[in-house]
């Protein structure tokens, strides 16, 4: 929903500068949500490393929360790149992700080969 907002956003009005805002209200419920893969890979629901996990959601929720404190940042471009390249790269990682929950052990489905 991130990734469709952003892109709308930036076809409407050709700016960058536009992309986080219009994307916001998508991109941060899910940067937060992302906790719960530190959850899964502790509790072994996922075959994942928990030290990697721990630091990806560490920087991305750093990012978000350094955002907040400092509005005037939303507008920028680099924003809105960061925007767009977060919620596109999640389309390909949750789908793998989500094959790793529910697949028996990962394998079936496997959107490419390892």
């Amino acid at each position: 929903l991130g990734l469709l907002l952003g892109v709308k956003s930036l076809l409407a009005t050709g700016d960058l500068t536009t992309v986080w805002t219009a994307a916001a209200p998508a991109l941060l419920p899910a940067q937060w949500a992302m906790c719960m893969e530190i959850v899964h890979a502790v509790t072994g629901a996922v075959r994942s490393p928990v030290v990697p996990t721990f630091l990806q959601v560490l920087s991305r929720i750093v990012v978000v929360v350094i955002i907040a404190l400092a509005p005037s940042v939303e507008t920028t471009q680099l924003c809105g790149v960061m925007a767009l390249s977060w919620s596109l790269v999640e389309v390909a990682r949750y789908a793998f992700y989500l094959n790793g929950l529910l697949g028996p052990g990962g394998q079936a489905g496997t959107l490419y080969p390892v």
